[in-house]
C-alpha cells in the first residue's frame, strides 16, 4: 500500500548539510496529553511553531496520514547533537489511545520508515550494530544506548500499551508486515512517571519510577541533572536523589495560559507542550524567562513555569552575551552551517578588547546563540565551560 506524503515543509528552517547519511530515526512524540483525534495536527502545529527547539522531517499519526515539515538529508534537530548529523531522516509518532487508529498509524510509520531506508540508499534493519558506522533504521533508544547524547528510550514504551515488543517492531521494519498486526489489545493508560517511594535509596527510587538504575546509568543522570563529582557516593546519591524528586513536584493546580496541564510540575509542563525537559534546556529557558539563580528548586521551577505561562513565545527576551576578557579566541559560523569546530571559518578576539558583548538575536540551538558581528549575522557556542555569560 502506497501512502500519501502531505508537504507542509516549516519556512526558514536552518540550511545545514549533514556529516553523513547513515539513520532513520524512529521517534514517537511522548505526549500523554494529546491523544484525541486530532494529534497529528496539534503537534504538528506545535514543532512548526517551536522547530527552534527540535523538528524532525516527518509526523505520523491520526490513522495513518504523513506529513513531512522539513527535507531530508539536511539536518534536523530530534535525536541529540551525536545523532542529528547523521540522520537523513527522523519520523515522529502522534499519540492515540484508540486501537484502531493505533493500527493504521503503525502500518504508515512502517511504510514511512522502510521508503526513507531505500530513498537513503540505507539497510532496512532496525537497530542493528553499536557505533555510528552501522547504517540503517535506528530507534531513539538505540541512539541513547550506542551513540549518546540523549536519555530518550522512545519509541519502546508507547508500542508496549498496544502489545508491540521490540521484537515485532523489527520483524516488521525488516519484512514490511505492519499490516498483519495480531490481536488488539485492551489499551491501558501509561502509569505516570512519579514514584510513592519515600525512602533515601537512589536504586530503590529509580526502580520504583520504571528507571535502571546501573551505576553508568546513574552516572548519566548525573551529569543530567547537574549533580558533580558523582561518585556513587552516600551523600552524592543522595544530591541526584533530590534533585530527581524535584523534577516532579506537584502541588495545587494552577491556571494555565498555554498547553492542556494545568499542575506546577515544570518538566510535565514543558513535556505537555512537546519542549525539552531536560536541565541543561531548563537552564536556558531560565536566562530567556528572566529567572534569576535557578537552582533546579521547587521555588525556582515553579518561577519558571509562571513565567512561561504569563509569557507569549514572541515575547521572550533574548538577552546579551557576554564573552570573557580572558578569551582569546571565540569560533564562530555561517547560519548554514552546523556549528562544530570543522565548520569555523573565523573566529572573535574578545580579549583584544577587555571582552565583548552583544545582542542575542536567536537561539538556533541549545547552547548556541545567533550575534551581529563585522561579518554579518554568526552563530557562537556559549553551553557550559566556555566562560561565556547570558544576560
Amino acid at each position: 500500500m502506497e501512502y500519501k506524503i502531505e508537504k507542509r515543509i516549516i519556512p526558514d528552517l536552518p540550511d545545514i548539510p549533514l556529516a553523513s547519511s547513515r539513520f532513520i530515526i524512529a521517534h514517537e512524540s511522548g505526549n500523554l496529553n494529546n491523544t484525541g483525534p486530532n494529534s497529528l495536527e496539534n503537534e504538528v502545529r506545535f514543532m512548526t511553531a517551536n522547530w527552534r527547539t527540535a523538528f524532525t522531517s516527518h509526523f505520523v499519526g491520526s490513522g495513518g496520514r504523513i506529513v513531512q515539515l522539513a527535507p531530508v538529508g539536511r539536518f534536523q534537530y530530534g535525536a541529540g547533537p551525536k545523532a542529528n548529523p547523521y540522520a537523513y531522516a527522523q519520523v515522529e509518532l502522534a499519540r492515540t489511545n484508540d486501537p484502531d487508529i493505533f493500527k493504521k498509524d503503525y502500518a504508515a510509520y512502517i511504510w514511512l520508515l522502510r521508503k526513507l531506508a531505500d530513498d537513503a540508499g540505507l539497510p532496512r534493519t532496525l537497530d542493528a550494530g553499536s557505533g555510528v558506522y552501522d547504517r540503517g533504521i535506528k530507534s531513539h533508544d538505540w541512539i541513547r544506548q550506542h551513540i549518546g547524547g540523549t536519555t530518550h528510550t522512545d519509541p519502546y514504551g508507547y508500542f508496549a500499551q498496544f502489545g508491540i515488543s521490540r521484537a515485532q517492531f523489527e520483524k516488521d521494519v525488516e519484512k514490511g508486515t505492519a499490516s498483519q498486526l495480531i490481536a488488539k489489545p485492551e489499551v491501558k493508560p501509561a502509569a505516570p512517571k512519579t514514584s510513592g517511594y519515600t525512602g533515601n535509596s537512589i536504586v530503590d527510587y529509580l526502580k520504583s519510577i520504571g528507571k535502571e538504575s546501573s551505576p553508568a546509568y546513574r552516572r548519566q543522570l548525573a551529569k543530567e541533572y547537574g549533580v558533580e563529582d558523582y561518585d556513587l557516593s552516600v551523600s552524592k546519591n543522595l544530591e541526584l536523589l533530590n534533585k530527581m524528586r524535584v523534577d516532579h513536584y506537584v502541588s495545587k493546580p494552577m491556571a494555565s495560559g498555554a498547553g492542556t496541564y494545568t499542575g506546577n510540575s515544570i518538566v510535565d509542563y514543558l513535556k505537555s507542550i512537546g519542549m525539552d525537559s531536560s536541565p541543561a534546556h531548563r537552564r536556558q529557558l531560565a536566562k530567556e524567562f528572566g529567572v534569576d539563580n535557578y537552582d533546579f528548586s521547587a521555588e525556582k521551577n515553579l518561577e519558571l513555569l509562571r513565567e512561561m505561562r504569563d509569557s507569549p513565545p514572541n515575547a521572550r527576551h533574548k538577552g546579551t552575551v557576554h564573552l570573557p576578557a580572558d578569551a582569546e579566541t571565540w569560533r564562530t559560523y555561517k547560519l548554514n552551517v552546523l556549528p562544530v569546530k570543522k565548520n569555523s571559518d573565523w573566529s572573535l578576539t574578545p580579549s583584544r578588547f577587555g571582552g565583548l558583548t552583544y545582542e542575542i538575536l536567536d537561539h538556533p540551538y541549545p547552547d548556541v546563540v545567533t550575534i551581529n558581528t563585522s561579518r554579518g549575522k554568526r552563530n557562537i557556542y556559549v553551553g557550559p565551560g566556555t566562560g561565556a555569560v547570558i544576560e
